[in-house]
């Protein structure tokens, strides 16, 4: 049963990075800033932050990176299974996708993967600007792996389930 679920959620995410999130992503170009800031890779998931101060403002930007990168990967599964979802009428089905939804490992993931390509520290600005990256098929192995033991603890969970209910019938 979650078979196919599964399949369907990881073409979906995979069909959404290497289709039309770069597609979506418009370019932008910001007077001041580097001409790498803003600039997308095809194969891979970019956050860029920028922050003002003094040299500290490098350490602060790379915290920053990790939050948006997490927003970031949770806006994209959003919208990746968004279509998936709503058709879901079986509970089971919709309880397996909220569950790939809601990730509490995904800061681990985005702080052992996310590479810094570029930091820059503009003196005359007082600016530091940053991209981090993650490649899409290092995410989409990771959320294949997450489906996999998805799958495998609901489905022990329904069978645990299950065994009680028929061990009360017997009573």
């Amino acid at each position: 049963m979650f078979e196919s679920i599964a399949l369907a959620l990881a073409k979906a995410l995979a069909a959404y990075l290497f289709k039309f999130y770069v597609l979506a992503t418009p370019v932008v170009k910001i007077e001041g800033a580097p001409n790498w800031f803003y600039k997308e890779s095809s194969n891979e998931i970019c956050v860029f932050v920028h922050e003002r101060g003094g040299y500290d403002a490098v350490d602060a930007l790379k915290g920053s990176s990790y939050t948006l990168m997490n927003e970031k990967i949770n806006g994209i599964l959003q919208v990746a299974v968004y279509d998936e979802y709503r058709n879901l009428k079986d509970p089971k089905e919709i309880e397996f996708t909220k569950a790939f939804m809601k990730d509490p490992e995904l800061p681990v993931f985005i702080t052992k993967t996310m590479q810094f390509r570029n930091i820059v520290y503009d003196k005359d600005i007082h600016t530091a600007f940053s991209k981090a990256c993650i490649g899409k098929n290092e995410l989409i192995s990771y959320q294949e792996e997450r489906l996999e033991k998805l799958k495998y603890s609901l489905s022990h969970e329904r069978a645990g389930n299950a065994f009680d209910e028929l061990e009360e019938s017997v009573k």
